[in-house]
């Protein structure tokens, strides 16, 4: 089955790849919808329940094509991403299978929210600096920092990618003062805009209200049953495996590739600093370490030679999935 995932095989790939993903969220959009994340998020998230009203979130129709183009837009992403980077291009599809699996680890996952939607511009900016890092212009640095600004808006933990952007700029010697005062400007246009809004319109007290959620809170888990605790431990413990195999792999490879797995390493890093802005379930703030996870995975999966062993490794990387999506959604 491997063989699918392959460069070769990117055709029969990504249709595997589209087919698992409509029939996931097919079931996701029939998952009841947890109002919770966008109660609790930021306020540009409390705005939009506002705009679209809670009839059409509930609508499972709505649900299922709006998440449906954002994780078919992530998925896009991922493989263009990975094509981008030397002697990681190889393991593109594969690392985009893995990535349609793990964001359905839970059914809330891959529902229209705004961690979902955080998600998605974290891909994008991570897609706009590794597609135009050598590029001289400051454009691709405007946009991704005011996306950054439009995710803090909806997702608060989202603020980390802000020092995530200055270090990975810094680290390819293409950050500069100039580059400096774009990033800070562009990420605080979106929140002077918003915070405009909410004053012309006589809503300061809502507002402070509002952003006086964004402080260093308790991380709220939901308890799970025991079998899915070990299909979430199978899962850390291989990727764990794969990112000491992310970190052998970067020091034998050429200095993009590396730059690369280093990048992916910060990333992870500052998703941990981030968890602990989330008011809502602990889980949501897991979706960062998705596209690193997926890579490291992918790269575990290819050090064994041994074609059985490979796949015995990755059916258990789907069974792990299918155990936690199945048994949360059947309750």
């Amino acid at each position: 089955m491997l063989s699918l995932f392959s460069k070769r095989q990117v055709n029969a790939g990504s249709f595997l790849i589209i087919a698992i993903l409509l029939i996931f969220q097919v079931f996701s959009s029939l998952h009841p919808l947890d109002l919770e994340v966008w109660q609790r998020s930021a306020p540009l998230a409390k705005l939009i329940v506002q705009v679209l009203g809670l009839e059409l979130l509930k609508n499972p129709w709505f649900d299922f094509f709006s998440a449906f183009l954002l994780i078919l837009f992530q998925l896009i992403l991922v493989y263009n991403l990975l094509n981008k980077v030397k002697n990681l291009e190889k393991y593109s599809v594969l690392a985009t299978w893995l990535y349609c699996f793990l964001l359905h680890l839970f059914p809330a996952w891959s529902k229209f929210s705004p961690p979902l939607i955080a998600l998605t511009i974290l891909l994008f900016i991570l897609y706009r600096i590794y597609g135009a890092i050598d590029d001289k212009a400051n454009h691709f640095v405007f946009l991704s920092s005011t996306l950054i600004g439009i995710s803090f808006l909806l997702w608060y933990p989202s603020i980390v990618l802000i020092a995530f952007l200055f270090l990975v700029l810094f680290e390819y010697n293409v950050l500069n003062f100039k580059r400096f005062l774009i990033i800070t400007l562009s990420f605080l246009l979106p929140i002077i805009w918003f915070v405009s809004y909410f004053i012309l319109t006589g809503q300061q007290m809502t507002l402070l209200y509002e952003f006086s959620n964004f402080h260093i809170t308790s991380l709220d888990f939901h308890y799970l049953k025991w079998y899915q605790y070990a299909s979430l431990f199978v899962l850390l413990t291989l990727t764990l495996l794969g990112l000491l195999q992310a970190i052998n792999f970067s020091s034998k490879t050429v200095k993009m590739s590396r730059l690369f797995i280093k990048s992916l390493f910060n990333l992870i890093g500052f998703s941990l600093l981030g968890l602990m802005l989330s008011t809502n379930d602990f889980s949501y703030s897991l979706m960062f370490f998705l596209f690193p996870v997926a890579v490291f995975l992918a790269l575990f999966i290819n050090i064994f030679k041994r074609p059985r062993v490979a796949e015995l490794l990755h059916l258990t990387i789907l069974l792990c999935v299918l155990v936690s999506f199945v048994t949360i959604y059947l309750g």
